[in-house]
Parts: C-alpha cells; sequence; structure tokens
C-alpha cells in the first residue's frame, strides 16, 4: 500500500512538472519559446495568450539564438529531456482579422481551412524573399527565413537564393 501512494504521488509531480514546461503566454502574443520535448523540431508561439506548438520543416531545427528555424548544422540542440505534456493543448483562437495595412506581406495564395498542423501548407511572400507564410487553422502566419536564405516555393523550404530563384516570382510593388 505504502509504494500505492509513494507511485501516485510521484506520477502527479511528474505530470505537474510536464505540465510547467509549457510558456506562460499571457500578455507575450506572438512570442516563440523551444520545446524542450521535440529535440528542437518543434516550438511554441504565444497566439491569443495561449501556447500553440508549431513544427520547423525537415531539414530545419529549431535555433534558440534566432528564436526561428534554422539549418540543422547551425543549430546547437540539446537532448529532449520531457516528454509530452499529458493533456491536450488549448484550443486555438483565432484573432480578429482586420485589413492589412499598405505594404503588408503579402501571401500567394490562400490557406486551407483545415489541414494537418503537422503538414501544414506554406505560401510564398509576394513582397519578400526571405519570408513565407506557414497556414494555421486557414490562416496565413508570417515566418523568417534563416539568414541568408530565401524561400524556394518550388521545394517548399529555405534555401540558397541562387537555388529559390525569387526573383523569378516576386511581385515589385509601386
Amino acid at each position: 500500500m505504502k509504494w500505492l501512494i509513494v507511485l501516485s504521488v510521484f506520477v502527479a509531480s511528474t505530470m505537474a512538472q510536464d505540465w510547467e514546461i509549457l510558456p506562460r503566454c499571457e500578455g507575450k502574443d506572438w512570442q516563440y519559446f523551444p520545446d524542450p520535448g521535440s529535440d528542437c523540431r518543434s516550438y511554441f508561439r504565444c497566439e491569443n495568450g495561449h501556447p500553440v506548438r508549431h513544427y520547423c520543416d525537415q531539414g530545419l531545427l529549431f535555433d534558440t539564438n534566432t528564436m526561428s528555424c534554422n539549418w540543422e548544422q547551425s543549430v546547437n540542440c540539446p537532448p529532449a529531456h520531457h516528454p509530452d505534456p499529458p493533456f491536450p493543448e488549448p484550443p486555438i483562437q483565432h484573432p480578429p482579422q482586420h485589413p492589412p495595412p499598405q505594404n503588408a506581406p503579402s501571401p500567394a495564395g490562400t490557406c486551407p481551412p483545415h489541414e494537418d498542423p503537422q503538414f501544414p501548407t506554406h505560401l510564398a511572400d509576394n513582397n519578400d524573399c526571405t519570408k513565407f507564410f506557414k497556414c494555421l487553422n486557414g490562416l496565413p502566419i508570417p515566418q523568417n527565413c534563416p539568414a541568408g536564405t530565401h524561400w524556394n516555393d518550388t521545394k517548399k523550404f529555405c534555401d540558397y537564393p541562387g537555388n529559390a530563384q525569387c526573383w523569378k516570382r516576386i511581385r515589385f510593388i509601386r
């Protein structure tokens, strides 16, 4: 009986500790945080006061120095040390929609209304080769490529500028 109580306390404390790995997002919308249970393949972004897990594209890891996804060889990633939280992630609330300001990033295309968050749709930015959009619940979320790279809309990842050939598709605003 005594071991059952000890085991129950251990499990409860472990679950509480794992839940605490989620970043606290009150007042921190659009801030990024590493996901300690992911080997740098995912990260959290605060959206409407809630942590939302995002995934880096293939070949990229979350870099805590730049707070963005970067080439694997450029990231010093500690091994994962926490399992995923035992509770479901909180539901995502969409921010109110406002018309974009002039010269705002402009996605090339539209996001599908529903999709698998582990395999999101990616859209090029019509105005900036170093940016792209990752679709989340039907909304285009602006993303930045690592320094020195451009969005390769054919391969759907950030690539060297010569490979991306962004100048062939960029829309110039006058």
